[in-house]
């Protein structure tokens, strides 16, 4: 059986990112839940240097929360950067649109496998519908 797991590969490193394991997704849930959560708690009318910090961590929270602590380092090599961190998020997103696309459409074609095919011709209503109409003269 092949079991090939989607990996996504930035910055010279390597993170699997398994689309149909319960841990990886709950793992990618949460993040994204608590990333969201930090959103709604951002501080407002704060200098630009503050507002650059505070998209930073959450975005190096976001990253070490999936794939370990430290792998946002590896990520971004160290660099605090807002215009970078939407980049990496932008394309961490398209990683996961396309690769879970590819494993529902798997899933799907599988399935099918096992579901008997349909007949499509349609039964004719009409016979049945003059069969018990009574005409009266």
């Amino acid at each position: 059986m092949e079991n090939k797991i989607p990996v996504w590969k930035i910055n010279g490193y390597s993170f699997p990112f398994d689309f149909d394991d319960w841990e990886m997704m709950k793992r990618y849930e949460d993040a994204f839940r608590k990333m969201e959560n930090n959103a709604h708690s951002a501080p407002k009318n704060i200098p630009r240097s503050e507002t650059i910090k505070f998209i930073c961590d959450a975005n190096y929270t976001l990253y070490d929360d999936l794939f370990g602590k430290g792998s946002a380092d590896k990520i971004f090599n160290g660099v605090r950067n807002s215009r970078l961190c939407d980049e990496v998020y932008d394309g961490f997103l398209k990683f996961v649109e396309e690769n879970c696309g590819v494993t529902d459409k798997v899933r799907v074609e599988k399935l099918q496998r096992y579901i008997p095919p349909q007949d499509h011709k349609k039964p004719n209503r009409n016979k049945a519908r003059h069969k018990n109409k009574r005409y009266v003269k």
